[in-house]
């Protein structure tokens, strides 16, 4: 499994799911977000996601 960033306590509870993890960035203390693990985070609206999923394939088919 390769993750962005995350907490040695995910990690920990993921390991015995996994054969191998790789980390990039390893987030220490109680609480944190993922965005702080980043120089330039912005939430997307949903419009914005919605145009990115239909962009890529994953909306407008039916299956």
């Amino acid at each position: 499994m390769a993750v962005p960033t995350a907490s040695p306590k995910a990690l920990e509870k993921l390991t015995p799911l996994v054969d191998e993890i790789y980390c990039a960035n390893l987030r220490s203390g109680i609480y944190f977000a993922v965005a702080d693990a980043y120089q330039n985070w912005y939430d997307l609206s949903r419009d914005e996601v919605l145009r990115l999923l239909k962009e890529a394939g994953y909306l407008g088919h039916k299956n």
